[in-house]
């Protein structure tokens, strides 16, 4: 595994109505917000059309759904159907930091580093063994 991306699926599409029932899940709630960038209306927008904190582990250059993510900054849990714990563990913490819940967008954990492919290890070995010819 490669790495651990978390990141937020909206259904598709989101509609106006979705947008009415966020907005008025915020109304309700009497709460006074910057609909731009507010921790509340991602919140609302995310409880009106059924969005998901989806985590997805990269294997092989693929994504593989592995989880769902729950909470926010004050907390969060998670399922996954693979036992990573120490890995989504430090995604969440890398999210909190990188102000997901607040203004969610793709977070990445790499994992390891990428390895050099054979094709680019043979290259460098004929290389190498080229310029040890010229040399002699």
């Amino acid at each position: 595994m490669e790495a651990l991306i978390l990141r937020r699926n909206y259904p598709v599409p989101v509609t106006f109505a979705d947008l009415r029932r966020a907005r008025e899940n915020i109304a309700a709630q009497h709460l006074r917000v910057h609909l731009a960038m507010s921790k509340t209306w991602h919140a609302a927008l995310k409880s009106a059309t059924g969005a998901t904190d989806d985590v997805y582990a990269v294997v092989d250059g693929r994504e593989v759904h592995v989880g769902r993510a729950y909470g926010g900054a004050s907390g969060f849990l998670y399922e996954a159907s693979i036992p990573l714990d120490g890995a989504i563990h430090d995604l969440m913490i890398s999210a909190d930091e990188q102000g997901y819940w607040e203004r969610p967008h793709e977070v990445r954990l790499d994992l390891q580093e990428h390895a050099p492919s054979l094709k680019t290890i043979d290259a460098v070995v004929q290389r190498s063994q080229i310029e040890a010819e010229v040399r002699k």
